[in-house]
């Protein structure tokens, strides 16, 4: 947990080079700043909290913020800013650079990045980001120093000159640092070169879908003629629409072809021109990938209105509308729509109109296999591979489709875009095998970036095939820094490389990406490869020299203790005989909890702040500690506390270099080496030392202790449901089923990892951690956990990242329970910028009735405020054998015990600041955010 060194600095009141950077953004006309906050920005969203003209807006998807910051650009033609946090969230951003290079607008992207000293380390949730954004944006640079104000300028003029995006990566540290108190001069006035019209000037080739008359005859009747219109790229390109922009109307929308772009557009244009009518139109089928930014529309009571065709898809508009508690009307006679419209245009917020579409849309059949065609080919090669399933929306590819279905592939069609890649990725971390994610198009290639980077960073094998002509997002370009790349052409040769490519995933377990224009797979294959064979990777045997040190220094340690990583899954058993024979208590990481049952008498818990205090005593009391498959990104090896030997145990000789206590690394693979070491200390095994055996009982007592202890900060407490009781809640109700448990991000791990105890198997986003994972591995991992009860452990904020893919857990027959710990914050935010010595910002979330929301996806739902109404649901659920949903509504304000000792006086300073600015906010009338939005005109 981060430390704010500069806190003095600020009780001095020194400016920060967060405030330098918002003085920028206000000095060329920018007032709203579009993103999420996290602990890499939170320096930054702070200091918008106390500018008087640049305000933050708190998105529920960083992706969607980046389109409303596109589009706010599109609308105004003032630079458009969205920022995001380090690693997940700073991918997210790349929809919205893209958009805006395509589309020819001034956007800055500001992702968050590691403190500066962790930078290179393999530091938690640390990426390449300048690399990451090389493609899209022309001016793209890493900040350095609090001196560098110059690098802000000159990347909001290279946007607003360039019309193109711009990104800055900005480490935590250098954004809280104190700024240089010699005075800049203020920034000449730099303006966009004036356009005739939106982002695309000519009307688009005509295309079998039309928005049908009657709507386009009301709109030209009721709607202003300043109104700006915001449009589903599919629907753009009807040319009818250009009859209402031809009539002075703006039409935006995007080049980038993103689906559901209308909701966050409508939003950012209509934040860009507050003055003016804003109209979004959509339909059933499109707008689900962003509809939880309704909740965003509602919370800021934003004076928009969407117009959305009900043309037949999965989720229900008008009830998810009325479940954010967003003005709903239903145009079932489209002769009323009219009089619907100038309705809803005098509505206090926002408001949605559903009209019937000229006809539903289908989803196209299955398009037959073809065998000697590139798609056949490629399909059949990868299943000959050993690669069985395979996730993604195939909407515009439905001849690969039928291919995989020909090739004996398991398809799980996708709800939403992001969803494919997770789906691979946790496929591969809970079962070990490859798995194949589809991306169609650019814009779905975009938003599969987390999970690549999620298998990547879990060491889960995954091939992602983007079907991708290039034009838009160079594949290669954008994840070569993380993949095997490789493109498959008309040439024979390229065969050879996509064998390669394959073979990273199938052989080395990594992750590769295979790129296939969409208009060679149906193309007649002149060359297919059969696979060469699978050549997996070797265990790497240890040398008896280090085997002979090892079990010499175990022997004579007074206090042995053992470290279990991921990389140990699959020999629990060994790890519970050595420690059995050593008289070791066992610790484990996030990844590696479940790799020996939590019932065995030596586990002492998790490490970690969000783990156990009896691990923390394991760690400080040890004197040497064997560390088998620990990973030396996170929460590695090299800052755990305590003054011990290690005992490193790993394949790859590089990762010894991550630590610099005390070593004696061991070049072995985890099986091989437990194996030997079983062997040899079987030998020499003798009676225990009474030292050994009376530390793995001391521990184990205090690890069960601590299983059911909470602490409360000085918050104000409720008598509403409290998050540890629904962890408990589920151990008790369906934890005796060992059950699958898939965990997003946030306050519900630490609730989880904490207590959750028994025999069940998780699947963690530990890494990466990535938002939005836990309900798409939950529908990829229904099908293959052998009947056990999946449950989805996600926050309220998780939850809104894939809440489309609910859609695709309605088609399920198989128990899968979606626990949503909905505490009405981005909790773990909200401790983060307390801890830091800034009040809670932005970290509250509007969110209707999340039950009502699943219900309008087809999932059965329970809305819960107490123990016993859960405990009830659970049971129910248990039993249904379907997928259903319960909505926990839960206390905000109870905080685990931290598992690790040594807060620091800095830390107690800062949060005892934090509360004592919230009070005085308090007492002067409360936050502004949750004030609505003031906007001239409507209401």
């Amino acid at each position: 947990m981060q430390v704010n060194k500069h806190v003095y600095a600020e009780l001095l009141g020194r400016r920060r080079f967060a405030d330098d950077v918002v003085d920028e953004l206000d000095q060329v006309g920018t007032d709203v700043v579009f993103g999420m906050p996290a602990e890499s920005v939170n320096p930054l969203v702070d200091a918008l909290r106390k500018h008087e003209r640049v305000r933050f807006v708190a998105v529920r998807h960083e992706g969607a913020g980046a389109l409303m910051a596109s589009a706010y650009a599109k609308a105004s033609g003032r630079l458009g800013v969205c920022l995001g946090t380090a690693g997940p969230g700073a991918a997210h951003l790349l929809l919205g650079t893209y958009d805006a290079l395509v589309d020819q607008v001034p956007l800055l992207a500001i992702s968050g990045q590691v403190p500066l000293e962790q930078v290179g380390r393999q530091a938690f949730q640390e990426i390449d980001s300048v690399r990451l954004f090389a493609d899209s944006c022309p001016d793209n640079r890493l900040i350095t120093s609090p001196a560098q104000r110059v690098l802000v300028r000159r990347a909001v003029n290279a946007a607003l000159v360039g019309r193109a995006p711009s990104h800055l990566a900005c480490p935590s540290t250098i954004l809280a640092a104190p700024a240089p108190t010699s005075r800049y001069p203020r920034s000449p006035t730099v303006t966009a070169p004036a356009r005739t019209h939106g982002p695309v000037s000519e009307p688009p080739a005509p295309t079998p879908r039309q928005v049908p008359a009657a709507v386009l005859w009301a709109m030209e009747r009721v709607l202003p003629r300043d109104t700006i219109l915001a449009v589903e790229p599919e629907l753009h390109a009807d040319p009818t629409l250009f009859v209402l922009a031809s009539q002075g109307r703006t039409v935006i929308s995007s080049g980038l072809d993103v689906s559901g772009y209308a909701l966050p557009a409508a939003i950012g244009a209509a934040f860009a021109q507050p003055t003016r009518t804003v109209v979004g139109i959509t339909t059933a089928r499109l707008v689900p990938d962003f509809i939880p930014e309704l909740l965003t529309a509602q919370r800021y009571r934003m004076p928009l209105l969407l117009v959305c065709l009900d043309d037949g898809g999965h989720l229900d508009i008008a009830r998810m509308a009325g479940a954010g508690g967003v003005d709903v009307r239903n145009a079932a006679n489209l002769d009323d729509l009219p009089d619907l419209l100038c309705i809803a245009q005098r509505v206090r917020g926002p408001s949605v109109v559903v009209t019937r579409s000229p006809e539903e849309h289908q989803r196209s059949e299955v398009q037959r296999s073809e065998q000697h065609t590139v798609a056949h080919a490629l399909a059949m090669f990868l299943a000959k591979a050993g690669i069985s399933r395979a996730y993604g929306r195939f909407t515009d590819a439905r001849f690969l489709l039928g291919n995989l279905d020909t090739a004996g592939f398991r398809v799980c069609e996708t709800g939403h875009g992001e969803s494919a890649a997770l789906m691979a990725s946790a496929v591969g971390k809970f079962a070990r095998e490859p798995a194949l994610a589809v991306a169609v198009g650019p814009a779905d290639l975009l938003l599969q970036v987390n999970g690549v980077f999620d298998a990547a960073y879990d060491n889960a094998p995954l091939l992602l095939l983007g079907v991708n002509r290039g034009d838009h997002v160079d594949g290669a370009a954008l994840l070569g820094g993380i993949a095997h790349c490789a493109r498959l052409t008309e040439a024979p040769e390229s065969w050879e490389d996509a064998v390669a490519a394959v073979r990273t995933v199938v052989d080395g377990g990594g992750v590769a990406y295979l790129e296939v224009a969409p208009d060679l797979l149906d193309e007649e294959s002149t060359s297919c490869p059969s696979w060469p064979g699978s050549t997996p990777r070797a265990e790497v045997l240890p040398s008896t020299a280090a085997i002979d040190r090892v079990c010499a220094v175990l022997s004579r340690a007074r206090r042995p203790a053992i470290l279990v990583g991921r990389g140990a899954t699959g020999v629990g058993e060994d790890v519970a005989k050595l420690a059995t024979l050593l008289g070791a208590p066992i610790v484990t990481t996030m990844p590696g909890r479940g790799v020996v049952s939590d019932n065995h008498p030596h586990v002492a818990g998790g490490i970690g702040s969000s783990g156990h205090r009896s691990a923390d005593s394991t760690l400080r009391g040890c004197d040497v500690l064997l560390a088998l498959g620990v990973s030396a990104r996170g929460s590695s090896a090299f800052d755990l506390p305590g003054r011990f030997l290690l005992i490193q145990v790993d394949h790859d000789p590089l990762r010894f270099s991550a630590t610099d206590r005390p070593l004696l690394p061991v070049h072995g693979s985890v099986r091989a080496t437990l194996k030997h070491l079983l062997d040899r200390l079987r030998n020499r095994r003798s009676s225990l030392p009474s030292a050994r055996q009376a530390f793995v009982r001391e521990r184990r007592a205090e690890h069960l202790a601590w299983l059911r202890r909470t602490t409360t900060l000085p918050y104000r407490r409720t008598a509403a449901l409290q998050p540890s009781a629904i962890a408990m809640s589920i151990v008790d109700e369906v934890g005796g089923r060992s059950p699958v448990v898939t965990v997003d991000v946030g306050l519900v791990t630490f609730w989880i990892y904490r207590y959750f105890h028994g025999d069940q198997t998780f699947v963690w986003t530990s890494s990466f951690a990535t938002m939005g994972f836990a309900v798409p591995a939950a529908a990829a991992l229904a099908p293959i956990a052998d009947d056990r009860p999946v449950i989805a452990a996600v926050g309220d904020g998780g939850l809104a990242i894939t809440m489309s893919e609910l859609a695709t857990l309605a088609e399920l027959d198989h128990t899968v329970i979606v626990v949503v710990f909905n505490n009405g914050k981005l909790g773990a935010i909200r401790f983060e910028q307390e801890i830091m010595g800034w009040p809670e910002h932005a970290s509250a979330l509007y969110n209707g009735d999340l039950a009502e929301a699943a219900r309008a996806f087809g999932i059965p739902a329970w809305r819960v405020t107490t123990e016993p109404e859960l405990r009830a649901a659970l049971r129910v659920a248990r039993g249904h054998g379907r997928p259903c949903l319960i909505d926990a509504v839960c206390e905000p304000n109870e905080v685990p015990a931290l598992g690790q000792r040594g807060r620091t006086t800095t830390q107690t300073i800062a949060f005892l600041l934090a509360l004592a600015r919230e009070a005085v906010r308090a007492v002067r009338g409360g936050d502004p955010e949750h004030e609505p939005a003031r906007f001239p005109g409507r209401g």
